[in-house]
């Protein structure tokens, strides 16, 4: 439900994002990411992800959720107070907690939420003004995943700075330069990120 209608998604995003997430539990002589390459395929098995890229070894490298499949995510995730979807023409959750945060789009309104339970943040499209002016607020203590993958918007020195006071972040995703590159690659030494994907 944190992916817009109609996006491709990678297994690879979901599977290290489930394992920064905690959403995994290793098995016996099992390696954790094989665990979540299996939950993968069973949804896949049971439509309720539907394969967008198979190789030619028949592996499902990508996949999409189907609308009404979305629909359903959308509304029991949001009841359970899990995954809260703030964008453009959105309405505003007041004084909730949500364990997951996605912002789609730049214009929001002000969703007036505790942000020190939210353990992952994803963003697409413009820089947000809230919760912050810089991407991630340091009220966050308990974000475990930051996906910057489909942002529109250049990381900045205070992102930087407020992304290595998070010392339960282990996965963060974006696409940036080189010398972004290099400082996320010293927090992660510092921090102990499980994932960096730049």
């Amino acid at each position: 439900s944190i992916f817009p209608e109609d996006s491709e998604i990678r297994m690879r995003r979901l599977v290290e994002r489930w394992i920064a997430e905690g959403l995994i539990r290793a098995r016996t002589g099992v390696n954790i990411e094989d665990v979540a390459k299996g939950y993968f395929n069973e949804l896949i098995n049971r439509s309720m992800l539907q394969p967008s890229r198979v190789n030619i070894e028949g592996v499902v490298k990508s996949c999409r959720v189907h609308d009404i499949v979305r629909d359903v995510m959308i509304s029991v995730s949001r009841d359970e107070n899990f995954v809260h979807v703030a964008g453009n023409y959105v309405t505003g959750a007041m004084e909730e907690t949500f364990r997951h945060v996605a912002y789609h789009g730049s214009q929001y309104q002000n969703i007036g939420m505790d942000w020190s339970h939210v353990r992952s943040l994803t963003m697409f499209g413009e820089r947000p003004a809230e919760p912050s002016p810089s991407v991630c607020s340091t009220n966050m203590r308990m974000l475990r995943a930051l996906d910057l993958k489909n942002t529109l918007f250049p990381i900045r020195q205070i992102d930087i700075n407020n992304i290595g006071l998070l010392c339960h972040l282990k996965y963060v995703d974006f696409e940036g330069p080189s010398h972004i590159y290099a400082l996320l690659k010293s927090i992660q030494r510092l921090r102990g990120l499980q994932n960096l994907d730049i």
